[in-house]
């Protein structure tokens, strides 16, 4: 007997989930449940008008970083394949006004910012290149997804 998802929302998230389910679970049964599907036009459809990236904001040092991981390993799978699917490479660049031991991006029990290895290392912004008032800041490379070319794909 073949096991059951039931996935709620048809933007970024919600077909993702499906698509990691449908690979890890081929037999499975995967159910779409959403009021809006690609393709739609509607202002409460989120994701046909948003741009979406991965950066990390989990600090739980467990599940919320695993789930980020994941997330991750899979946006840069799906960037390697063509560019049907619409999820691409590029860097990113992140400021902050506060001191890194006071910015909510470090990890419990580790202190360090958890996805530094995973995406080939961050590096830190020197005092030259950080705008007026920030304190700190870094680069990495993350992927960016085009919601237009990835919901119909």
């Amino acid at each position: 007997m073949s096991s059951s998802y039931v996935i709620l929302g048809a933007g970024v998230i919600g077909l993702t989930t499906a698509l990691e389910l449908r690979e890890r679970y081929p037999q499975a049964n995967i159910i779409i449940v959403a009021k809006f599907l690609p393709g739609d036009r509607d202002a409460s459809y989120t994701s046909p008008w948003a741009g979406a990236n991965w950066l990390s904001v989990a600090t739980d040092n467990g599940r919320q970083e695993e789930w980020d991981r994941t997330t991750y390993q899979k946006f840069k799978e799906l960037a390697t394949r063509t560019a049907e699917v619409g999820v691409y490479a590029m860097p990113i660049t992140a400021v902050y006004d506060s001191e890194i031991e006071d910015a909510g991006v470090l990890s419990t029990g580790t202190g360090k910012i958890w996805y530094d290895g995973l995406v080939g290392g961050i590096a830190m912004l020197g005092e030259e290149r950080l705008p007026e008032g920030a304190k700190f800041g870094y680069e990495l490379s993350t992927f960016v997804v085009d919601t237009q070319v990835y919901l119909p794909w």
